[in-house]
């Protein structure tokens, strides 16, 4: 029994080695954080709850901003939400022009929580981050339209209390948006906020002097350009019929190794279509000849190997366990 258990071993340990060539190599990554370069909050105008209406609607924001005092510290950024209405949100652009292929992206939010900067029920946020489509400018609690966002695919950040509050959201539902937009906007998530809801988030930007907390940050995974892939070999591909040209029909066209589905047939004698996508018409008149693609191994003996391994693996444990005395 002893010996039967060890030669079970060692058969397995001397299968596991001689498989590990065939396993695809995993490409490694690379993780890099970036702070915002450019940032801008917006309020809510707040002449809107005028019964006349709004009224520094069409007001340039160069008057209208003198109009409207920043009630908040400068170098604050904020989100807030009352009463069912958007109160604020807050734009952040950064610099993604030099960074490779993303395969993962995580911001964090420090929170100011001080009540005096503006903090109100931070803990209780319902806040998303969708893509900016409009350029981002220094703004600070403009009542300008904000830039055009879009939160058709969004990330839903999360208040997290330790081991200081921040705000936390992975951007997997907006990672192909990012190399190409403008930046992300943090925008109340009034599907998720009821009408009660009352709570206002402030955090630092990120020249704010003598921050007591630290701007957002974006961590950024990348694939490694360098790593090599070792591809899975594929079974031996058996040669493709030959096509005869009968009955005034064409041949099917050379499809390089690949198996295209049902082809209409197409008479020999039609007219050239062109089209503006395609090079030069086809002449008519010219029947293609057909080709045979051969498609297979640089070396056809490797597929051979897994019998060798059958064969050679059972005597190998029979070597690595036999006994060296005297029987």
């Amino acid at each position: 029994m002893k010996r039967t258990a060890v030669r079970l071993l060692t058969t397995a340990l001397v299968a596991g080695s001689a498989t590990v060539g065939f396993l695809p190599l995993t490409a490694s990554a690379a993780t890099s954080s970036l702070t915002a370069t450019t940032e801008g909050w917006y309020q809510r105008d707040p002449s809107c709850g005028q019964a006349s209406g709004c009224l520094l609607a069409g007001v340039p924001s160069e008057v209208s901003g003198t109009v409207v005092t920043n009630p908040y510290p400068a170098g604050t950024l904020h989100v807030g939400y009352t009463g069912g209405q958007e109160t604020a949100r807050s734009v952040l652009a950064f610099a993604l022009d030099s960074v490779g292929p993303l395969t993962g992206a995580v911001l964090e939010v420090p929170l100011d929580v001080d009540p005096a900067n503006g903090d109100a029920q931070s803990s209780t946020a319902k806040v998303q981050v969708c893509l900016v489509t409009g350029d981002i400018t220094p703004a600070a609690g403009s009542v300008a339209a904000p830039p055009a966002t879009s939160c058709g695919q969004r990330a839903t950040m999360r208040y997290v209390a330790t081991p200081k509050p921040h705000l936390t959201a992975d951007l997997a539902p907006i990672l192909l948006g990012l190399p190409t937009t403008s930046g992300i906007a943090l925008v109340p998530d009034g599907s998720a906020a009821g009408d009660t809801d009352a709570w206002h988030v402030t955090f630092s930007a990120h020249d704010r002097a003598g921050a007591t907390t630290g701007p957002a940050t974006l961590t950024l995974t990348t694939a490694d350009a360098g790593t090599v892939t070792q591809e899975p070999q594929l079974p031996p591909v058996a040669e493709a019929p030959s096509v005869p040209v009968d009955g005034g029909l064409a041949a099917l066209p050379d499809t390089g190794g690949f198996v295209q589905g049902p082809t209409a047939d197409v008479p020999v004698a039609s007219a050239p279509v062109t089209s503006p996508e395609l090079s030069a018409p086809v002449t008519a008149g010219i029947v293609p000849t057909a080709q045979t693609v051969t498609v297979g191994y640089a070396y056809p003996g490797v597929w051979l190997l897994p019998l060798a391994f059958l064969v050679l693996v059972p005597l190998a444990s029979r070597a690595l366990t036999k006994e060296l005395g005297p029987a």
